[in-house]
């Protein structure tokens, strides 16, 4: 690309001044570069919610684009950090299962990146010099970032990574009349995105009448908008241009309906 990308999914919240020293350190870093905000508001050890966002807000960035993802997942004194090649794109993340998530099967390629470490100490002492280890995107992240965006080879960042660890996140599971689906997403707008597709959805239907179930509201039809049937502001389902069933009311605030959050469930039953 002739003015690479770089993208930023992360839990730095509000306060600019994580975003301006990374900001500030790519744009030294490349020339030209523009870098994305994508969002700094994702949950810290929420996978779910994390996965969902990278999943469908990252893939229509152009071929070559590198997304850093700085999510915290677990507390870990020794984490793995890794860069992936997928889809023609590349992902800088921890090894914590978000990278398979997003990208499924199409991992090409993986490396862990080198992280530096720090030696035991004895009490009382004092290092002459210490590694920023407490905010890795800044010089891990960022460096590695900056290599590929100028056209290195994953290959040249570290040692390939043989399996990248994965923590599976179910979306739906159920027999054939009653399905558990889970709610991977709450927008601003306080809409849930539901963990099955309308295909998904049509194929476990085969034509028998159904009805959504979230606490004590129950929607059996699918709509084809928000704006569908003007004057009925009840709970809705309808399909998200992810694909994806969204629970929504027209005009209004799901949450403060229903008071839905991210793995909660959704009971669909079918009827014969």
């Amino acid at each position: 690309m002739e003015s690479p990308i770089i993208t930023l999914t992360t839990d730095w919240g509000n306060d600019p001044l994580f975003v301006g020293m990374m900001k500030g350190r790519l744009m030294s870093l490349v020339d030209g570069v523009r870098v994305v905000d994508v969002s700094h508001s994702l949950r810290p050890y929420d996978l779910r919610d994390t996965a969902f966002v990278a999943q469908y807000a990252l893939v229509g960035f152009p071929a070559g684009t590198v997304h850093i993802v700085d999510v915290r997942s677990v507390v870990d004194s020794s984490p793995v950090y890794v860069a992936v090649r997928a889809r023609g794109q590349y992902m800088i993340c921890a090894d914590n299962g978000i990278a398979p998530q997003v990208f499924g099967g199409d991992i090409e390629e993986a490396v862990a990146l080198p992280s530096p470490r720090v030696a035991e100490l004895k009490k009382g002492e004092v290092p002459d010099t210490l590694p920023p280890l407490n905010f890795a995107a800044y010089t891990l992240f960022a460096e590695a970032a900056a290599s590929l965006a100028q056209g290195a080879r994953l290959s040249d960042l570290g040692e390939p990574v043989a399996e990248l660890v994965r923590r599976p996140l179910q979306r739906f599971v159920g027999d054939d009349n009653k399905v558990d689906i889970y709610i991977q997403h709450v927008d601003p707008y306080g809409n849930a995105y539901l963990g099955m597709t309308y295909d998904e959805f049509v194929a476990l239907r085969r034509g028998r009448r159904f009805c959504f179930k979230v606490r004590d509201i129950s929607v059996d039809c699918i709509t084809p908008s928000y704006g569908h049937n003007a004057g009925d502001f009840r709970p809705r389902v309808t399909v998200s241009a992810t694909g994806l069933l969204e629970l929504a009311v027209r005009e209004g605030y799901l949450r403060r309906h229903v008071g839905v959050s991210v793995d909660d469930l959704v009971i669909l039953n079918f009827f014969d």
